[in-house]
């Protein structure tokens, strides 16, 4: 992709086709500022570029995120808290109440797993279940794990 360009005029030259367009045929990337490929080719250029890499970025991805579960769920023991699953597929990081309004800003998942990362993985507010145990204790306030023992 070209420079920015201010635009001074009613048209311009899109580098990419070379063809001469109205202003409104670019993107704005700044206040002021237009992109020097026209819409059209930014848009030809966008879809080859996902057909080229998607694959190969998807699978990147995966296991970037992938590694970056691994290293959650190890800081936080490697097992549930309350029936020691340790399968890493049915495991997750359950808020404590207090925890509640940080989890809510990130929902779930990779940015989770980073903010997590990115605060030294705080072990006040948060804890690794199994999603039976979390999915228990969000719907009855207590695993039925604790019930039965308590029993």
């Amino acid at each position: 992709m070209g420079k920015l360009r201010k635009p001074s005029r009613k048209s311009q030259t899109c580098t990419k086709c070379k063809k001469r367009k109205v202003l409104s045929s670019f993107r704005i990337l700044n206040p002021g500022y237009l992109d020097s490929w026209c819409k059209k080719c930014f848009k030809e250029y966008q879809e080859q570029y996902r057909k080229n890499y998607y694959k190969k970025w998807r699978k990147y991805s995966q296991t970037r995120d992938q590694k970056l579960k691994q290293e959650v769920i190890k800081t936080y023991g490697g097992k549930c808290k309350c029936c020691g699953e340790t399968i890493s597929e049915f495991l997750t990081i359950d808020c404590k109440k207090n925890g509640v309004e940080l989890h809510k800003k990130f929902r779930y998942g990779t940015n989770f797993y980073r903010w997590l990362k990115k605060h030294n993985y705080p072990k006040r507010n948060f804890q690794l279940l199994c999603m039976n145990c979390n999915f228990a204790k969000g719907m009855y306030g207590k695993c039925p794990h604790k019930m039965a023992f308590k029993q």
